[in-house]
């Protein structure tokens, strides 16, 4: 079975075994979690992204059962990945996913201003809790990988084990409401 483990430290005055102190979560278990449709989930665990196919050509892993939950998409990892590493890539997608939040605001106002009867056009297919005004934000979450990878590898001249392990599963449009990409500036 699929787990991701979170080890705890011991007291410093602790006789306490340290494999006593791992808490761990197995992809069965995430199967029973329910996720709101269309969370999106960053795994950067030590190869989160790797399955299994078993008999019956079931697909097993943690990716598999977080989009069984809910997820619609699903960042992971192929193999171990340094801490370093998994912090740096976190910090590059973050800093992109914003930077598209930004652009499509400035885009948006933009449009706005010189034509204000476009408000709303064409959204019929999106749901009400992301309408505002008719603006609802997609971010292309490759895109944001991409960009992450990119910074990683320094000039093309980065090992591989730094930043090509990691994975996106799932949609790669991830959809915001207004109000919550205004949140996160």
């Amino acid at each position: 079975d699929h787990e991701i483990e979170f080890p705890r430290l011991a007291p410093l005055d602790s006789s306490i075994d340290e494999r006593q102190l791992v808490d761990s979560v197995t992809a069965r278990e995430f199967f029973d979690v329910h996720i709101s449709p269309g969370t999106h989930v960053n795994i950067i665990a030590c190869q989160g992204g790797v399955t299994d196919v078993r008999l019956g050509d079931e697909v097993m892993g943690l990716g598999p059962a977080l989009l069984c939950s809910g997820a619609s998409s699903i960042i992971s990892t192929l193999w171990c990945i340094d801490d370093k590493h998994g912090v740096r890539f976190e910090k590059d997608f973050f800093d992109s996913f914003l930077l598209q939040c930004a652009k499509k605001r400035k885009k948006k106002d933009a449009v706005n201003a010189t034509n204000p009867n476009q408000l709303g056009k064409d959204d019929s297919a999106v749901p009400a809790k992301f309408k505002n005004n008719g603006a609802v934000r997609l971010v292309n979450l490759a895109k944001a990988m991409q960009a992450a990878a990119k910074e990683m590898d320094e000039g093309e001249s980065a090992p591989l084990y730094r930043w090509a392990g990691y994975v996106l599963h799932g949609c790669w449009q991830f959809t915001m409401s207004e109000e919550d990409a205004i949140s996160l500036q």
